[in-house]
């Protein structure tokens, strides 16, 4: 390659690729982190109507 000359970006050369690592495998790995924070989401949402509740009463015992 010359000086001076630009050389044009390939699709690959736009995003940085870390040796060692199958991007099968980290797309699926990401499809089950998402998967656990979900189900981590839909066990957390019965709760929320109570601390709802319990933030209420605390913001209202501080603020007359």
């Amino acid at each position: 390659m010359r000086v001076g000359v630009v050389r044009e970006r390939t699709y690959r050369e736009g995003m940085a690729r870390v040796g060692g690592r199958n991007l099968a495998i980290s797309w699926i790995a990401g499809l089950m982190c998402t998967g656990v924070v979900a189900g981590l989401v839909w066990f957390a949402l019965p709760i929320v109507p109570t601390m709802a509740q319990f933030v209420g009463e605390g913001m209202r015992s501080i603020l007359p």
